[in-house]
């Protein structure tokens, strides 16, 4: 009853020159569309008389009004298809529509489907040219593309039933991805390796005989000798076959579909770049850059991407000059400097583009046990861990032992085969590899002092002062780590295995029974050297809250101590909190003196100081806070410690006889033993090892 009367309700309107259609159960009345955008009737593909009135619908055939009656003409079906508006100057010969002159069939009734594509019917005038052109045309149902019309919507209008859909987002992607995997599969392109001679150079020798010997005129004297020959060239031939069985083959090489570098990748990287850094051989340092940042991005992203494709690298990026920086001793020894290598800077912001990309991808296949070179991780993960387990393992009156491993210039000593072939086992995909492989294998340096030194290859270890450095040797860590089988070994810990830590090369090794904690060290040792990794026998040592057991490694006995300063902090199967204070103090004290002339500076306001003391000296001293327990005692040297800086700021002496909170006042310090600052930090990925590391009672 409710449809019925909203129907007359419609055809009111409709009377009134409004455009009135019903959406579901409600009627919509809308202002007539602006005249001047209607367009003028064409002829359509020509009709033929006959006596049957239709009235096309988009959905099934409705009623036809009585009010609007058409003109006794028969309305058809293209045949073919045929532009809106236009005729059909060549029709077929059997359009003509015959009566049916046999009474004996049955008139059947037949169903006609259009399809038809539009710019867009998104506004009621494009809608109404719509009726205006197909208003000629016989169809039942009427298929449109592209309508453009946001929804999913049902509109019953006057002579038909509008329907519309709007594709949704899941299956667009669906159908891009079927368009990707499409060119994937169309990017495969067949390359003939190159005819590289795979024969030793004995057989090579053995061939050249024979040929001398073929082309002397006595042969008949030389067969006997060139049939040896010939048994020996094939049996090495047939070897070398073996062994090289696929390097002949013809290879499908698949052409990665990488995306190219963006100039908002570049600008990124180049805003990253610390400021006041000695630049590489090409002179071009940082603050140039930042200062051109806009002018320079879209020349830098072009040359990038020929880099990137090309696999093409400058020579300038692949060289390195090396000073020496005075640590400490005797100048005249040269064990007391330290060499910095310096790279170009435009390389650098390179290098930054490509691990922003790769970096998902290896911390993806790093484990949670290693916290080095990580978003999100921190020193404090693992010193927190440690301190834990010694402490309920001296509390449940349980024996651990702890192996601390140091390698012999860890980073120095990388083989690069090992590199590529840990990216490749992670995920990294070819191009990117063969452009680190392209930039290592023609990495050379010069030593810089008064004048620059000869050039030399760098065949071993990763680039110093390289962003992709970090990422590279923790995968290749990680990779070593993969071959040993320790799933089963290590502390048990309600039900986890851990068994061991690693902070970039970092390593503690964890175990309950020393004659296993032996095993796994000359394991990994073993494993170590593959990858060019020698472990330093006299920089490892051991711990035990137990009695020592004697371990020896490739024949030398590995020191046990009663402490080891571990990521910076002390860590002892005793309590060590107050030595860990003191040398908290020290710390910051050391800092202090070598600020002193921002610090003990007259001219320079109390503002700049607290600013330097928080952003300098506060770090020192509470670095590490987060895992201590501390007593009244400790807390009071902290806060000594402090009072003492902050009068030394103010230039007063102890004489001077102000109280603690008037200097408080001044100063406008923050309190170093603060209780806030003892609070765990908050990080966004918490190391999971640091709640296995409390055993349910």
């Amino acid at each position: 009853m409710k449809r019925k009367e909203l129907k007359e309700k419609m055809e009111e309107e409709i009377e009134k020159g409004k455009v009135a259609y019903i959406r579901y159960d409600k009627l919509i009345v809308k202002e007539a569309p602006n005249e001047k955008r209607k367009r003028s009737p064409t002829q359509s593909p020509k009709t033929m008389p006959g006596t049957s009135e239709s009235i096309s619908t988009m959905a099934f055939n409705k009623q036809p009004s009585k009010k609007n009656k058409q003109p006794n003409t028969r309305k058809i079906t293209p045949s073919r298809p045929v532009t809106v508006g236009e005729d059909d100057h060549h029709p077929p010969t059997n359009l003509l529509i015959k009566p049916n002159t046999n009474k004996g069939i049955q008139k059947r009734s037949s169903l006609y489907i259009c399809t038809l594509n539009t710019r867009t019917l998104r506004t009621p005038e494009s809608l109404q040219e719509l009726e205006l052109a197909i208003e000629n045309i016989k169809w039942d149902i009427l298929g449109i593309s592209e309508m453009r019309r946001l929804g999913e919507r049902i509109e019953e209008r006057r002579n038909f039933i509008l329907y519309h859909k709007v594709t949704s987002d899941m299956d667009l992607n669906e159908k891009y991805k079927k368009i990707e995997n499409k060119l994937k599969e169309r990017a495969k392109i067949q390359i003939n390796k190159s005819q590289e001679s795979y024969l030793s150079e004995k057989t090579k020798k053995l061939i050249e005989d024979r040929r001398n010997l073929i082309k002397k005129k006595d042969k008949k004297e030389n067969q006997h000798e060139i049939s040896n020959l010939s048994k020996q060239i094939r049996r090495k031939t047939q070897l070398s076959n073996k062994e090289h069985k696929n390097k002949q083959n013809n290879a499908i090489k698949e052409l990665e579909l990488i995306p190219e570098i963006l100039v908002t990748e570049v600008e990124k990287s180049i805003k990253s770049q610390k400021m006041e850094k000695s630049p590489g051989p090409d002179r071009i340092t940082n603050e140039l850059m930042r200062g051109t940042t806009e002018e320079l991005s879209p020349i830098l992203t072009k040359v990038f991407n020929e880099i990137l494709y090309t696999g093409r690298i400058p020579s300038q990026w692949a060289e390195s000059h090396i000073i020496l920086i005075h640590k400490k001793g005797p100048k005249d020894d040269i064990g007391n400097y330290r060499p910095i290598s310096l790279i170009s800077n435009v390389y650098k912001v390179f290098a930054k583009v490509i691990l922003d990309r790769i970096s998902l991808t290896l911390d993806e296949n790093q484990p949670v046990e290693q916290a080095g070179f990580r978003k999100d991780f921190s020193t404090i993960d693992h010193i927190h861990t440690v301190k834990q387990l010694i402490q309920k393992y001296n509390e449940y009156n349980k024996t651990i032992y702890l192996a601390f491993i140091d390698y012999a210039k860890a980073f120095d000593s990388l083989k690069h085969e090992s590199v590529w072939r840990s990216l490749r086992e992670q995920g990294i995909q070819n191009s990117y590899v063969n452009i680190i492989k392209n930039i290592y294998s023609e990495s050379k340096a010069r030593i810089r002092l008064e004048s620059i030194g000869e050039t030399f290859p760098i065949e071993k270890g990763v680039r110093q002062g390289d962003p992709l450095s970090p990422k590279l040797f923790t995968a290749v860590l990680e990779q070593l780590f993969r071959k040993l089988d320790w799933g089963h070994l290590g502390l048990n810990i309600n039900g986890t295995r851990l068994s061991h830590l690693r902070f970039a090369d970092d390593l503690v090794i964890l175990e309950e029974d020393p004659l296993t904690l032996e095993s796994m060290i000359q394991t990994l040792v073993d494993r170590s050297r593959e990858v060019g990794l020698e472990m330093n026998t006299s920089k490892t040592k051991m711990m035990t809250n137990s009695i020592p057991i004697d371990i020896t490694i490739n024949g030398q006995k590995l020191e046990y101590v009663e402490e080891y300063v571990y990521l910076g902090q002390i860590i002892s199967p005793k309590d060590q909190m107050s030595k860990e204070i003191d040398k908290r103090i020290a710390s910051g004290w050391k800092t202090f003196w070598a600020l002193k002339e921002i610090m003990k500076s007259k001219e320079l306001g109390m503002k700049i100081k607290k600013k330097t003391f928080d952003t300098c000296i506060l770090p020192c001293i509470t670095y590490g806070c987060e895992t201590r327990a501390l007593t009244k005692h400790h807390r009071d040297k902290l806060v000594r410690c402090q009072r003492s800086m902050e009068r030394s700021m103010l230039g007063l002496k102890l004489m001077d006889k102000i109280r603690s909170t008037d200097i408080r006042r001044k100063s406008q310090m923050t309190q170093s033993c603060s209780p806030n600052m003892y609070l765990y930090s908050n990080f966004s990925q918490l190391n999971l090892l640091r709640f296995l590391c409390y055993p349910r009672r």
